[in-house]
């Protein structure tokens, strides 16, 4: 696991390059102790041409956040405690971002048309960010606390 330990309002991520033909991206977490609500932990997708979709768990009011390039955070679903696993779906007309609470099904908080998002994404993060406008800390670094992350997974699109 990556754990991750600091302020509610500061980033600390990891970034890695994605290989060709990435259709899927997937993790599972587990929000602890973070208090982090913009900054909660969460994993994000982002584009050569600088476009980014993220989706976040956001601390202890336990609503999901995603974040679209361009766009104000928007709200959706709650999460339970525990670990969470959130996934984003490149389809052919749309890109869905999806998270499944412990011991339930997949839930679908947003579908975003796919001709906003051209080509393939080139870099995933995971961890607490400043949503999709960079990995910038607030001036207020706020309550500390701890998460993690587990199982950070990219699949290829289906063999047809």
């Amino acid at each position: 696991a990556l754990a991750i330990r600091g302020g509610a309002n500061v980033s600390a991520l990891v970034e890695r390059r994605l290989p060709e033909g990435v259709a899927a991206a997937e993790c599972v977490l587990d929000r602890g102790t973070d208090p982090g609500e913009t900054w909660g932990v969460g994993m994000g997708l982002w584009w050569p041409d600088g476009k980014a979709v993220r989706v976040n768990l956001r601390g202890p009011e336990g609503r999901f956040g995603v974040d679209v390039s361009g766009s104000p955070q928007a709200f959706a679903g709650r999460f339970a405690p525990g670990r969470v696993a959130l996934r984003i779906r490149l389809e052919k007309a749309h890109l869905l971002i999806e998270a499944m609470n412990p011991d339930d099904d997949w839930q679908t908080l947003a579908t975003l048309p796919r001709d906003g998002f051209n080509g393939a994404p080139a870099i995933i993060r995971v961890g607490k960010m400043a949503g999709v406008e960079g990995a910038g800390d607030h001036t207020t670094p706020g309550a500390p606390g701890a998460s993690s992350i587990f199982a950070v997974k990219c699949y290829g699109a289906p063999v047809r």
